[in-house]
């Protein structure tokens, strides 16, 4: 009992100089203090896009094609992030959920989802570098902003962007302003040929498809992995030239490719080919008017149908022209038209043209919410120098609300 008595003692004398000593130095003793975390020196920021309504389609069939005219309730969306890091880094992850056009590719609440940029980014003193998952900005040509209730993804948007050559995919790119607004670039992409929009470009048949891409494409969801047919390998090379301005914006391009079909062999000829791009829009009235005009020009050559190994002597030619003309009445509301043309041949056969129709109006009602209508119109025939024959074609009404965060 003492000894525990004596211990309680010592203790209570050791607390009492302690805290005596505690009050005695109190202003020269150092304090423990808790360092705060430095700032984060990069900003990171979310952005989403979603996009509710309905379009009534209505078919021009040819004769003997049974389809029916519907009524469908659309939804698609797009969320990302955009990060900005030190020393000029930056990145962009992007990707996008759509059911497709008429509501397809859903089960209990899952939509087919795309990927879209995914690409870190360095900008020095006018140089810009992109590499990963990117977009080539000289390859999207000019469209109406007021038919945008679709983001671009419906049939009588889509076909005509991607026919003339709209690049996102596997690939790098650098572009260096060497003086105000005047941007040129090069972009490089290397990989399967459903890596990169750029390789839809290339026409004529490969038996037994209709287009050459659809050769690795078809192995997509067959193979238990899941991925396209290996063999097949495509570079895309586009030196190009950019001139931003308040006024004006032109851009110009030249797409270079060359597509092996068969990486396992030393035998077979590649195919070879180029596009030709080019396009113009301006800004008048401080804004209000907004005309625009794209062109492109693609010539490739074919695989000969009889022998996959070796090339046949005819050759693609594919032209695409589009244009239009945006008012805006009410900062950036207002009605746009937009028209497309596609026209391809395979050597001396018949000429396919395609035509794309859209008028859209767009009203505004908040910085972020946009209510859309639009008309839209396709005609297809295929011209033997006898005229159009068998023309098909379809016209579509859409209406839309979107958000833009």
């Amino acid at each position: 009992m003492r000894a525990v008595l004596g211990s309680v003692v010592l203790a209570l004398f050791v607390l009492a100089g302690s805290l005596a000593g505690a009050r005695e130095d109190d202003g020269e003793r150092p304090q423990l203090v808790r360092e705060e975390a430095p700032a984060a020196d990069y900003k990171i920021r979310p952005f989403l896009s979603l996009v509710g309504g309905g379009t009534y389609e209505m078919l021009q069939p040819r004769p003997g094609d049974d389809r029916q005219d519907r009524a469908v309730t659309l939804a698609l969306s797009r969320v990302g992030l955009l990060g900005e890091l030190p020393r000029g880094f930056s990145i962009e992850s992007e990707f996008e959920l759509n059911a497709g056009p008429h509501g397809t590719s859903v089960w209990e609440g899952q939509a087919a989802i795309q990927v879209r940029n995914q690409l870190v980014r360095f900008q020095h003193r006018g140089l810009r570098a992109d590499v990963g998952r990117i977009t080539d900005d000289a390859s999207l040509d000019f469209f109406s902003a007021h038919v945008l209730d679709q983001l671009l993804t419906d049939s009588f948007t889509r076909p005509v962007l991607l026919a003339s050559g709209f690049n996102r995919g596997q690939g790098a790119l650098a572009r260096y302003e060497v003086l105000p607004g005047l941007l040129p670039g090069l972009t490089v992409n290397m990989a399967n040929p459903t890596s990169t929009t750029a390789s839809l470009v290339l026409g004529g048949t490969y038996a037994p498809f209709s287009r050459f891409y659809f050769a690795p494409h078809q192995q997509v969801g067959r193979d238990a992995s899941k991925f396209p047919a290996d063999e097949y390998y495509i570079i895309v090379v586009t030196p190009s030239l950019l001139y931003r301005s308040e006024r004006l914006e032109a851009q110009a391009a030249m797409q270079l490719f060359r597509a092996d079909t068969n990486t396992s062999s030393t035998k077979d000829q590649p195919i070879d080919g180029y596009n030709l791009r080019a396009g113009l829009s301006a800004s008048l009235l401080g804004g209000h008017l907004r005309p625009f005009v794209s062109f492109s020009f693609v010539q490739n050559e074919v695989i000969d149908p009889n022998d996959g190994t070796r090339l046949s002597r005819e050759l693609f030619n594919g032209m695409t022209l589009s244009g239009g003309l945006d008012a805006n009445v009410h900062r950036a509301s207002g009605v746009g038209v937009q028209y497309g043309q596609i026209k391809e041949q395979q050597g001396f056969g018949p000429i396919a043209t395609q035509h794309y129709v859209n008028l859209g109006a767009t009203l505004w009602l908040s910085s972020c919410a946009a209510l859309g209508a639009r008309f839209a119109v396709f005609l297809k025939c295929d011209d033997t120098g006898k005229g159009c024959k068998d023309p098909e074609g379809a016209r579509a009404v859409f209406t839309t609300l979107r958000v833009h965060l």
